[in-house]
């Protein structure tokens, strides 16, 4: 009993952490709106010295030829960015090797207009930051989106290609990161996108989560949709994106 008390905590602690993002990230929007209908992006002082300790790790250094770029994301300067875009600065290439992307950072200060800024200027929706838990501009979207109630950013990387399917280093994808922090409609959404990653892991998380009473019946449609496509011929095989509903524009 003991033990199993122990797992579905270490399961539920990224509720928590969830929670606790919601809190430190107050200041930010609220509600779902288009991307790039914010006309700047000004974060408060910590919250840009968070987003540089985020693309800095490990060592926490703040220069390097990319710079500039983290930079003018940071500290809102939309204007600075495109210039140094159309110069023909790399919207890729990571303040460290194995950092975050620029378009990592943007999403994590939910600046809608500088994540429209790099996507047009090449920006990869599906680098993946090998030197810190191989994160993804679409899981970090989700992680501090949620929080906030505003996935615009979310919704617009995958309409830009982000792959769902891709796992970081502890072992989920972002679906079954949804499902972990009780974002259930969202699941039963990704699962009409076309999601058809790692099932098995999907529904047992979906087993053991525990959300409000308002959630429980897309948790449980989510179960049954699983279950449902388990029994299908080869299922739980990772797919490519299919074609599903688009963010509002």
């Amino acid at each position: 009993m003991r033990g199993a008390m122990r797992g579905r905590w270490m399961m539920l602690w990224p509720i928590v952490a969830a929670a606790a993002l919601a809190g430190a990230w107050g200041t930010a929007s609220t509600g779902q709106t288009p991307i790039g209908g914010s006309s700047r992006c000004v974060a408060p002082a910590a919250d840009k010295d968070f987003a540089w300790r985020s693309a800095s790790v490990p060592d926490g250094q703040r220069d390097g030829p990319a710079a500039p770029l983290f930079k003018a994301v940071i500290d809102g300067d939309l204007d600075g960015l495109k210039r140094l875009l159309e110069q023909g600065q790399s919207p890729n290439q990571p303040l460290r090797p194995g950092g975050w992307s620029a378009l990592m950072v943007a999403a994590q200060l939910d600046c809608d207009d500088a994540v429209k800024l790099l996507i047009n200027h090449g920006s990869e929706v599906n680098y993946v930051a090998d030197g810190n838990g191989r994160a993804t501009a679409l899981d970090i979207a989700l992680t501090y989106g949620a929080p906030r109630g505003n996935l615009a950013i979310f919704y617009a990387l995958l309409d830009h290609g982000a792959d769902m399917t891709m796992k970081k280093s502890n072992g989920r994808d972002v679906v079954i990161h949804a499902a972990v922090i009780g974002q259930m409609e969202l699941v039963n959404e990704l699962l009409d996108r076309g999601y058809r990653g790692d099932l098995p892991q999907l529904l047992q998380t979906l087993e053991i989560i525990v959300v409000d009473r308002a959630t429980e019946p897309f948790r449980r449609k989510a179960i049954a949709r699983v279950k449902g496509l388990l029994k299908e011929p080869k299922a739980g095989a990772k797919s490519g994106q299919e074609a599903g509903p688009r963010a509002p524009q």
